[in-house]
């Protein structure tokens, strides 16, 4: 129905069992649809139905959300991508409290992510990954929870269908000795279609503060590399023009914990571990080491 003013008989939406036109509840609204945050409920001949969430609606690429809220809960955003080409490079900072996070787009489920302290983490094969300090009250072994759902709609978070038992397995469990930093999630997105991705952060604990940066598509910055080598010292002497090679920064840096590809979608990391002699006008430094995820350890100057 049409935006207007509208009076319930009850003291909740969910609870009420019809819309009227008045505050004295004598006029009936007309038959039809009405939503209150994030739920709508048809009416027909004056008796509301049943409850049902509205359809999650994109938020365009392109934004940073900082939440704090003593909530706890799985908060589902689903983001358009357009039609461009290139890499999502996810930036997500959980601070103390641990928090899930999975990424899922075009069919695959991303939950491996870098940390500017600890490197690359792998993360629970299609499932939810949570990662935080260890030492925080917030006993994850203790599960399952029972989490409400919502979902990211202009700007805030609204009720999305009923609560969740979550169970965490061990193995979703990639908490660190300390906060693990910024995490970094390399997404490609290697055709116009399809145009959207759904992000689910999962906190099962009170503090769920957190950082989430949601980028558009980019194409990755090209570099020369010399061959891999055994030492820094070996590199340096190497001459450059053997690989191109792209890095995704972490956080917006390149350097340490950044990620090294073989292609400009960040499809394909560099796996072969050692150290590189580089060219490229945007660094600080002219050689790195990797390990086999082709993250860099360290980062130098011949």
């Amino acid at each position: 129905m049409p935006s207007a003013v509208y009076y319930m008989n009850g003291p909740t939406f969910a609870s009420s069992t019809a819309i009227f036109m008045d505050a004295d509840l004598t006029t009936l609204a007309g038959d039809g649809f009405y939503s209150d945050n994030g739920v709508y409920r048809e009416q027909v001949s004056g008796v509301l139905q049943p409850a049902t969430a509205c359809p999650i609606c994109e938020e365009e690429c392109g934004f940073v959300i900082d939440v704090k809220r003593a909530e706890t809960g799985i908060y589902t955003f689903l983001v358009g991508l357009d039609t461009a080409l290139g890499v999502i490079l996810i930036n997500f900072k959980t601070g103390f409290t641990p928090k899930g996070i999975m990424v899922e787009y075009d069919g695959t489920k991303y939950t491996s992510v870098v940390s500017d302290v600890y490197g690359f983490i792998a993360g629970a094969t299609d499932e939810v990954s949570y990662y935080g300090d260890e030492d925080s009250p917030c006993p994850l072994e203790t599960s399952p929870f029972v989490l409400s759902n919502f979902k990211y709609l202009n700007g805030d978070f609204v009720p999305n269908g009923p609560a969740t038992v979550t169970a965490i397995t061990s193995g979703q469990n990639k908490t660190t000795a300390d906060e693990p930093g910024n995490l970094l999630m390399v997404i490609p997105k290697p055709n116009a279609s399809p145009s959207t991705m759904t992000v689910t952060i999962v906190a099962p604990c009170v503090d769920m503060d957190f950082e989430l940066s949601l980028p558009c598509p980019t194409m990755l910055v090209s570099h020369s590399a010399g061959a891999v080598e055994a030492t820094q010292i070996a590199a340096c002497a190497t001459l450059i023009g053997a690989n191109t090679y792209y890095i995704a920064p972490n956080d917006g840096v390149y350097g340490q914990y950044s990620q090294v590809f073989s292609d400009d979608l960040g499809e394909n990391p560099v796996t072969v571990a050692g150290f590189y002699k580089i060219i490229g006008s945007i660094y600080s430094f002219n050689w790195y080491e990797l390990d086999a995820n082709g993250v860099i350890l360290q980062v130098g100057s011949c």
